[in-house]
């Protein structure tokens, strides 16, 4: 009797852990299926994450891949778009010419008075007034030494530096405006030709021609 008991006591016992226990079993997997699912979800969203960049990658990378529009050197803009004087073109005092950015004007001429210390050679004193205007984009060099004075037979004309004012020489910056004067000791006449060479220009053949009509 004692033994039936105790196996009875016993089966109680562990039927009575066996209860307990499933229930407890039960809890722990839903929660470790709860995790498994975020843990899904999680890398769903990731994985969704990292395609969008990598098309935002690709669209860049296809965007420097395509073929640009090529340019030929008869349609290169020239430094901001800028006239380049027309070739046999004389121009008069008071007309200005751009050449490259630069804006050239004679804006008068007129004969004035030597110095009592230098007489002119020639008999005359030729005096042009100057202003130049920067556009180019760059600083750049106007001297006197780039102008040359002929008559009408060709023959130059020498400058003349009895003057206490020096002639036109100045480096400028662009979007800056330089004035001067030349000054040339000339024979007697009412007409000239004042050819500018812009050293800027680097070819040594650009040549921009001025009449001179002196009143």
């Amino acid at each position: 009797m004692k033994k039936q008991m105790k196996t009875l006591l016993t089966t109680t016992i562990l039927g009575g852990t066996l209860l307990i226990s499933l229930p407890l079993l039960g809890a722990c997997g839903g929660t470790k299926a709860e995790e498994t699912q975020e843990q899904v979800e999680q890398v769903e969203q990731d994985t969704l994450i990292n395609e969008v960049k990598q098309a935002a990658f690709d669209e860049v990378i296809k965007s420097f891949n395509e073929p640009t529009e090529q340019v030929s050197a008869e349609e290169e803009i020239k430094p901001a778009d800028l006239e380049v004087a027309p070739e046999n073109q004389v121009y008069k005092i008071g007309e200005t010419v751009n050449y490259r950015g630069l804006e050239l004007t004679i804006t008068k001429a007129e004969f004035t008075q030597p110095t009592q210390y230098g007489e002119p050679e020639n008999g005359k004193v030729l005096t042009l007034h100057v202003e130049a205007v920067n556009n180019t984009g760059d600083k750049i060099f106007v001297d006197n030494t780039e102008f040359s004075l002929y008559d009408t037979e060709g023959n130059t004309l020498g400058a003349y530096y009895s003057y206490d004012e020096s002639p036109i020489s100045n480096a400028f910056n662009s979007g800056k405006k330089l004035t001067g004067k030349l000054f040339f000791d000339v024979t007697e006449g009412t007409e000239y030709e004042l050819i500018y060479t812009p050293t800027f220009a680097f070819d040594g053949e650009t040549e921009i021609v001025f009449k001179i009509e002196v009143q």
